[in-house]
């Protein structure tokens, strides 16, 4: 389930600023529409559009994020925000109801992190291990570093994920790897 915290930076903002902050406030300077405010508010079940999601994340990050002295921060800035603004809570509803009700009725009572790594250990999913031949895990993963390489010599940021096997396969070829070379 997806939470949205506007609540939350505005309490933020009334601290930075030392002066209340309004839905009234919120919508006219990130021109969302007050009712649209007030019903994500008071129905955290509905999920508003993207564009919404867009102005209010913006608006946050600009009035508590920014430093115009530090813009080469913005990036790392507004990913805050981002996580600042929007909750992912497991979905599962048998979980929720394993949980005390102090923390069923407010998840905010416990870090995000924290209800996540409960969940995590109380459902446990089993992945099906597929059959890949040796070949075939190995070009898969000589694929992966090639693309990686050509992403970083055009200057983007590179982020390599290695499938079950692959990891396996790099686990079992390390050591002869280093071993050779060490």
């Amino acid at each position: 389930m997806i939470r949205f915290n506007i609540l939350k930076l505005m309490s933020n903002l009334e601290e930075v600023r030392g002066q209340k902050c309004t839905l009234k406030e919120v919508a006219a300077k990130s021109g969302c529409d007050k009712n649209a405010l007030s019903r994500m508010v008071n129905h955290p079940e509905i999920i508003p559009s993207a564009n919404v999601i867009d102005r209010l994340v913006q608006f946050f990050f600009f009035e508590l994020m920014r430093d115009s002295e530090k813009p080469n921060l913005d990036r790392n800035r507004m990913k805050k925000a981002i996580t600042e603004f929007i909750s992912v809570y497991p979905d599962d509803e048998e979980y929720w109801w394993i949980l005390p009700p102090e923390i069923r009725d407010n998840p905010d009572s416990m870090p995000l992190d924290a209800i996540w790594a409960v969940y995590a250990r109380l459902h446990k999913v089993t992945r099906e291990k597929t059959k890949l031949n040796l070949a075939e895990v190995q070009q898969a993963f000589k694929n992966k570093v090639l693309e990686a390489d050509r992403t970083r010599e055009e200057g983007a940021e590179v982020q390599l994920t290695l499938s079950a096997e692959e990891f396996e396969l790099l686990l079992k070829k390390l050591p002869l790897v280093v071993g050779e070379n060490g």
